[in-house]
């Protein structure tokens, strides 16, 4: 039984809604003093309005001031109602509006409301208002943008959007994602003052900068966004030392090895330092200069065997940084023989052969060097010779003869002869 009875009232109310009547909305223009416009478009759950049968009613109150049915206008491919709306104040009156939907036989609130202006006009048959319930977004924002082969998340300002791709990607043959406030409306143009065409995820040239136009749902905001799509930089993936193994003795400030950076953007250029972190313990006495590894001081394999620097190229683009520890090995070099000249004659001066040169004793680090007579008596010694000996003991000339040394050194004892020959 309950279910009938049910079943009959729902079949009342259906009843009642087809015969519901077309609402009787109607004013008199001589009952009032002023007027104003409105160029609008309706909108009702999410659909316009495409059916001439279709109303809207403007009220001051609960006054009908104002009722207009819609219109197709070509120009627009749209359906329009130009509604005059008339009210006897000047001020202080607000315009409430209503829509008779003839397809559903059923009339709606809108919630948006109009202060009465006299003699003002609002919307153009170009851009006009749209009505609508439930309400239209008013925001005509781009909340996310991607493209294909992307690298990074895209920067979204206000303004403008930016993405960086992959550098072997055409830049003409992108598919892109764009994400706007509901039902908003984007388009796209070459130039900012240029035509803007409907989006499409595919089929736009990006190789210079594009526009996008968005309209929100409800047409009453629009932003001009400049989209730029760039290619990513391509990280340095490796640095590479020319030589790791060095030979001791070297002189300070010397040339080590060159630096190269292993990088798929073959035009870009490096800046090297060194820096700090893992592997860093000797960079103090290094420097470089440009793209060559200079040593500081001079090796000695008996002191220290192996120095640990770090060194960062940095190509000068975002992400464009790199970092990579080093170990160089100092070779023990042992001379296989002293260079030494055999002959000197400081008498006279005469630039020739007036010091006794040992042509390498740069070989020699720490040697001590000992000048003995032919009786096997210490006529000179030192422990870092100058190559500035002249054949003297204690500052006095030493006869002419034949002299004998020997090198001592951590790589062994080397000996020979040496003849004074004065004139």
């Amino acid at each position: 039984m309950k279910l009938k009875k049910i079943y009959g009232i729902m079949c009342m109310l259906l009843f009642w809604q087809t015969q519901a009547q077309t609402p009787s909305w109607s004013v008199n223009p001589s009952n009032y003093q002023h007027t104003m416009t409105f160029t609008l478009v309706l909108n009702m759950n999410y659909t316009e309005s495409r059916d001439v049968a279709d109303k809207v009613g403007a009220f001051i109150n609960t006054t009908c001031v104002g009722v207009q049915s819609v219109n197709f206008v070509q120009l627009i491919n749209r359906y329009v109602a130009y509604l005059t709306v008339y009210s006897n104040s000047v001020v202080g009156d607000s315009v409430s509006f209503k829509m008779y939907d003839a397809s559903a036989n059923s009339t709606f609130d809108f919630s948006k409301k109009y202060a009465f202006v006299p003699n003002s006009s609002i919307g153009l048959t170009s851009k006009p208002v749209v009505l609508s319930s439930p309400l239209l977004s008013n925001e005509a924002t781009i909340l996310s943008f991607g493209v294909n082969n992307q690298v990074q998340t895209s920067i979204i300002t206000s303004t403008t959007v930016s993405a960086m791709i992959v550098s072997s990607t055409a830049k003409n043959l992108l598919t892109t994602t764009v994400t706007t406030a509901a039902l908003s409306t984007i388009r796209y143009a070459n130039q900012k003052d240029g035509t803007y065409n409907l989006y499409s995820s595919t089929g736009i040239d990006f190789t210079n900068l594009v526009y996008f136009k968005i309209t929100s749902a409800d047409e009453s905001a629009e932003k001009i966004y400049s989209i730029l799509i760039d290619y990513a930089n391509a990280s340095p993936t490796d640095i590479i030392l020319t030589r790791l193994n060095l030979k001791e003795g070297n002189e300070p400030n010397s040339l080590v090895a060159i630096l190269k950076t292993t990088d798929t953007d073959l035009a870009d250029n490096f800046v090297y330092s060194l820096i700090a972190g893992d592997g860093s313990d000797n960079n103090a006495d290094f420097k470089i200069k440009g793209d060559s590894l200079i040593s500081l001081i001079s090796f000695d394999y008996e002191k220290t065997k192996e120095y640990t620097i770090r060194v960062n190229t940095n190509d000068g683009k975002i992400n464009g940084e790199f970092q990579k520890s080093f170990k160089l090995l100092i070779e023990d070099f042992k001379p296989a023989k002293v260079d030494a000249d055999n002959v000197i004659s400081p008498s006279p001066k005469d630039g020739v052969n007036d010091q006794w040169i040992i042509r390498n004793i740069q070989d020699f680090p720490n040697a001590t060097l000992s000048v003995y007579n032919s009786t096997g008596g210490l006529i000179f010694t030192t422990n870092a010779y100058k190559n500035d000996w002249e054949g003297t003991q204690n500052g006095q000339p030493l006869p002419a003869g034949t002299y004998y040394y020997v090198l001592s050194s951590v790589e062994g004892d080397f000996k020979g002869y040496i003849s004074i020959i004065r004139q």
